[in-house]
Formats: structure tokens, C-alpha cells, sequence
């Protein structure tokens, strides 16, 4: 026997791991691809470009905001059966609470613009708006709030997450 002998027996299958190898690499990519195709909910915006091209318009916008002062806290609660309150307190830049103002609370779900809605708050006279609502679904959730008042706007954004 020969000092390479050993690699001339019976060494037909060496190519089929490649092949095999190879395999296995084009299934898990096509596996992958399928279920990218098959859980996409499309964009969630769809002027994504020209908010881009405005976003100077949109960095004045927050500067006139924070220089009214107002500042917003929101708390969601659970009140059973699927039904949530909202209840968001507005203050002036001295803590003051914020009257006459009107509030929006717009809820906006990162992964399906499909369930997006808007509430808007009704206030007690003392600084707090309220509302009652059934969310489409549970979990993560962006709350933004726009404040109104004398020509005034403000806005506010929050996460939350919905769960029973």
C-alpha cells in the first residue's frame, strides 16, 4: 500500500457533502424568504419621503412646542371586558394645570397602521382628560397627544403596553 492510498479508497461521497452542504444552505435561505414575504404588513407610512424632505419643518415645529412649557403625563388603565381608560394630564410651564385646551390622543400601533386610531379626551375642569376605549388589539402602543389651546399646539408621544 501507498502513502496516499488511503485517500483513494471508496472516496466517491467527499463531493455530495458539498452538495448536501450547499443544499441546506438553499433551504434555510428560501425558508427565511417565505415567511419575510408572508409576515410583511407593508410600510407604515406612506409619505415617508416627503417627511423626510420636511423634517426641518418638523425639527421647528418641536422647538415651538417645547418653548410653550406644557408638559403631558398619559396613564392607561384596564377596566375589564376589554375596555380601557385613557387619562392624560396636561400642565403649564409653571405646573399649573392646562385648562380650555382641547386634547386628541392618537393610537398608533408600530406594526399594523390597519389599527391606528384616534380618541378624542373629554376634560374633568381640573387638568385631566379622560376617555374609554377598545383597543383592536393588545399590545405595544405608541399614544400620541396633541394639545390645543389659543392657537397653540402641542404634542406628546408615549408608549404602552395593552395587555389583560
Amino acid at each position: 500500500m501507498t502513502a496516499i492510498a488511503w485517500f483513494r479508497q471508496d472516496d466517491r461521497w467527499i463531493p455530495s457533502i458539498f452538495v448536501i452542504g450547499f443544499a441546506i444552505v438553499l433551504a434555510v435561505n428560501a425558508t427565511m424568504i417565505w415567511v419575510a414575504v408572508g409576515t410583511f404588513s407593508g410600510l407604515a407610512s406612506d409619505d415617508y419621503y416627503d417627511r423626510g424632505r420636511n423634517y426641518n419643518a418638523t425639527l421647528a415645529s418641536a422647538a415651538d412646542m417645547a418653548e410653550l412649557g406644557w408638559q403631558s403625563e398619559v396613564a392607561v388603565v384596564a377596566l375589564g371586558d376589554g375596555v380601557w381608560r385613557v387619562d392624560a394630564r396636561v400642565s403649564g410651564a409653571r405646573d399649573t394645570p392646562l385648562l380650555g385646551a382641547e386634547v386628541l390622543a392618537r393610537f398608533v400601533r408600530p406594526a399594523d397602521a390597519d389599527e391606528d386610531f384616534d380618541l378624542e379626551l373629554v376634560s374633568d375642569g381640573q387638568g385631566v382628560w379622560s376617555a374609554e376605549f377598545d383597543p383592536p388589539s393588545d399590545g405595544l402602543w405608541e399614544i400620541r397627544l396633541f394639545v390645543e389651546r389659543d392657537g397653540s399646539l402641542s404634542a406628546s408621544e408615549h408608549r404602552m403596553v395593552l395587555s389583560p
